[in-house]
């Protein structure tokens, strides 16, 4: 089902205030039913950070300066928001988990999911298998972001070599289902193996 334009306004309210909430409404377009909020009027006002000073302008169509649109909601950012969706690391990596983790449980509260386009840009689109994942206990609702800092070098190391990878800054797990085949062990797993030859 299609979302209403009322319900894509709201998803882009709560994603503007969860921003203003961290501190990081700053360089940053949310684009959505033919128009945009901004934190930039264009005539050299900036509302950064600001809940009562809300700058909207009208007819704004994302496909005139961004390549990677979708139908219902898309964003450009710089600064802060562009760290933490791409987890460089300026605002610390806790802070940008923080961040990448609540824009992902906004998008799917209101049954959306984004991708990036660019580094400075995503988009996004209507998650048809929502209504499904209510009743599937081993679907995670949020993605599992892994990070070389959050693991011994061994673990990183097999990490990984589990998904074809030489070395990674940051492996991100989302869209996926959790399946377990065998016989439990009856002991807990101490450790992983080494990958060490």
């Amino acid at each position: 089902m299609k979302p209403t334009p009322e319900q894509i306004e709201k998803l882009a309210n709560e994603i503007r205030q969860f921003l203003i909430d961290k501190q990081i409404w700053m360089d940053t377009t949310i684009y959505f039913n033919g128009k945009a909020y901004s934190t930039d009027d264009g005539n050299g006002h900036y509302a950064y950070n600001d809940p009562n000073d809300l700058i909207v302008i009208e007819n704004a169509d994302p496909r005139k300066c961004i390549d990677y649109c979708g139908e219902f909601l898309t964003m450009s950012f710089e600064g802060p928001l562009c760290s933490c969706m791409n987890s460089y690391g300026e605002y610390g990596r806790k802070f940008e988990k923080e961040v990448y983790r609540g824009l992902y449980s906004i998008f799917k509260k209101h049954g959306f999911y984004f991708e990036m386009g660019n580094h400075w840009n995503l988009t996004c689109y209507v998650d048809f298998g929502q209504e499904d994942m209510e009743f599937i206990c081993d679907e995670p609702t949020e993605p599992i972001i892994m990070e070389p800092e959050d693991r011994t070098f061994d673990e990183w190391k097999f990490l990984c070599k589990l998904f074809g990878l030489e070395k990674a800054d940051r492996i991100v797990l989302k869209n996926y289902r959790i399946e377990a085949h065998g016989k439990w062990k009856s002991e807990p797993v101490k450790e992983l193996p080494s990958t060490t030859e």
